[in-house]
């Protein structure tokens, strides 16, 4: 970061700290990530991770296969989100 501020270097996309954030958080929710966290930090900080973060998703345009859902969402496609409810998870 200091080389780019400098002008050293050229960095693309621009950092932007706040969806890294954001994307780590979800990287804690991730099956494949799963065991490598509680394989690699102590148990007792494992959970409380779990209790700390909430459930967070990268929303990848990718589509799904057709037999797959988003997890925790129980949806297909993000464009299914429109019916979700703004002050609660279940749909109308």
């Amino acid at each position: 970061m200091d080389a780019a501020a400098r002008g050293e270097v050229h960095v693309t996309p621009p950092f932007k700290p706040q969806l890294e954030e954001k994307m780590l958080s979800a990287f804690l929710w991730m099956g494949q990530l799963h065991g490598f966290g509680a394989n690699n930090w102590a148990t007792r900080y494992w959970r409380r991770y779990g209790e700390v973060f909430p459930y967070t998703w990268i929303v990848d345009p990718t589509p799904l296969p057709p037999h797959a859902v988003i997890p925790e969402l129980g949806i297909h496609d993000w464009h299914e989100m429109a019916r979700f409810r703004k002050n609660s998870a279940s749909l109308f």
